[in-house]
Formats: C-alpha cells, sequence, structure tokens
C-alpha cells in the first residue's frame, strides 16, 4: 500500500470510528437492516464538512451496506434500488421540511427543497441548478422551466413549475437576489448533506415515517395523482422513461393512511405567506 492510499484509509478510520462506536452504545449492530437504520440515525451528527469522509469510510469498511438503497445515504450520490418503494412526502410536510431548512440554514436551501417537491426534482439535478438555468413563465413561455441539462439520448431535459406555486415563487426571490448565475442556486453541497437535514427534521418532529430527499419527488406524484392528474401527466412532468417506474413513486394507499395521517399532524401547515 503506498503513502498517499494509507494515509486516505487512516483518515477513513477516523471518520468511521464514532459511527462504530454509536452502534455499539446504542446496541444496533443485529444485522443489515439495523446498520441501515444506524446511519440515518447518526448522521445529525456529523460535521458538514466531515461527511465526505464518512461516506468514503463507510464505503471502505461496510461495503456490503452499500447493496441496498442505504447507498444513496453514504455514497452522496443519487442511486435507489428500484425494487424498493419510495415513501412519499405529503404538501404538508414538504412545506414544514422547507421551513425548517430556512431556519437551520438559509433560503436557498429552503427554496431548492420546495422546488425539489414542486417540479419533482431529482436529488442529483437540483445539486446542478444554476440561476441562467431558470427561464420564468412570459408571454412567449407558458409555465416557469428549469433547464436540466441533456438526457442519455441527446434531447434537452426540463422541468416545470405551475404558475403561483410556493417553489416558483421562492424561486423568483432567490434568481433575483443570485449574485452568481452559473453558480450552483440551492447551495445544498451533497446529497448526504440534504440527507443529513432530513435526517434531523424527523428528529425535531419525533417523525417515525421515512423521510428522505427522494420523498419530495414521490410525494410531489402522489399529490398530483390525489388531485386527479392522470398517470401519463405524471410520467412526462416527472420526466420518467416508462410508465412503470413512474407508478413505483405514487402510493395514494400509504397517503391516506392513518398512521400516516397521525405521523404529518406532528408538523405545523404553513401557507404561503409565511414564505414569500
Amino acid at each position: 500500500m503506498g503513502r498517499v492510499a494509507q494515509a486516505t484509509t487512516i483518515k477513513y478510520a477516523k471518520a468511521v470510528l464514532p459511527f462504530c462506536r454509536y452502534v455499539s452504545e446504542n446496541d444496533l449492530f443485529h444485522g443489515l437492516e439495523s446498520l441501515e437504520g444506524a446511519v440515518g440515525m447518526f448522521l445529525p451528527q456529523v460535521r458538514d464538512q466531515d461527511l465526505r469522509m464518512l461516506s468514503g469510510g463507510l464505503r471502505h469498511y461496510f461495503p456490503f451496506i452499500g447493496k441496498t438503497r442505504i447507498s444513496a445515504d453514504l455514497k452522496g450520490l443519487e442511486k435507489t434500488n428500484e425494487r424498493r418503494p419510495r415513501v412519499p412526502a405529503s404538501e404538508r410536510l414538504s412545506r414544514a421540511f422547507t421551513h425548517y431548512l430556512w431556519g437551520e440554514l438559509s433560503f436557498a436551501e429552503a427554496t431548492g427543497a420546495q422546488v425539489m417537491f414542486d417540479a419533482k426534482l431529482r436529488t442529483c439535478e437540483a445539486l446542478k441548478v444554476k440561476a441562467c438555468d431558470v427561464i420564468f413563465a412570459s408571454s412567449t413561455v407558458k409555465s416557469t422551466t428549469i433547464r436540466l441539462g441533456k438526457a442519455k439520448n441527446g434531447r434537452e431535459q426540463a422541468a416545470v413549475l405551475d404558475n403561483g406555486c410556493l417553489g416558483e415563487k421562492m424561486l423568483r426571490i432567490l434568481v433575483r437576489c443570485s449574485r452568481n448565475r452559473n453558480a450552483p442556486l440551492f447551495q445544498f453541497g451533497n446529497y448526504a448533506r440534504v440527507h443529513k437535514y432530513c435526517c434531523k427534521f424527523k428528529v425535531r418532529y419525533g417523525l417515525a415515517i421515512e423521510f428522505t430527499p427522494h420523498s419530495l419527488r414521490a410525494g410531489s406524484a402522489t399529490n398530483d395523482k390525489l388531485e386527479g392528474w392522470s398517470m401519463a401527466d405524471i410520467q412526462f412532468r416527472g420526466r420518467w422513461e416508462s410508465m412503470a417506474t413512474a407508478r413505483g413513486y405514487v402510493d395514494v394507499v400509504y397517503a391516506i393512511l392513518p398512521e400516516t395521517l397521525h405521523e404529518e399532524a406532528k408538523v405545523p401547515e404553513f401557507a404561503d405567506s409565511e414564505f414569500v
């Protein structure tokens, strides 16, 4: 092993050691499922600047965890297992999360969370959005559009925001105040940082339901279905390649379960006037 590799391994070990101590003290090492849960519970304690090294250390010392959906939490990448369902976040939860981020971080991150819900953005897409990518509704453009770059087939992709929705209102303010139109607009940093604040949000309100950055995208699709949108329209607006993939994000039954509604009632409701 070279000197650089040896030094990196030592840094990984130092980053992972607090996690191992946390798992041991809380007796969470009973299998893969409990270890996955331990990662989400531990993340709120990690400083933002330590997230990348922790991700590398967990990949190095716990490679078997990366075989599951939790790999998105560890690697800071938007990688999820297609066979596992996405747990949707309601409009009430999304707005509470937006308000929470505004208090904990800044208006930029809060806007990013709300736009992820309203425009059905993937986290990897939200990380790259710049002010110059936003085309606001006008006499020639029907709806506010966010350019997302080219897809695998070479065609330009874009997300659409309904006129007058909260995400569009907040985005107008953020873009107007943006000094560098070519810098990341929402200032998320990386996936792991967004997920960390999802975990902190759950702790803040004592939520016993799954809530990840991807829950915003799934929640928006589910909310559209509850409002009567067709699956074809939902698939188009969410930019899913197939109808089968789009259906994996829509869970109307989960959204109306008494247990789900009980958990959602733990967070306060916020109106548009409390943001803009």
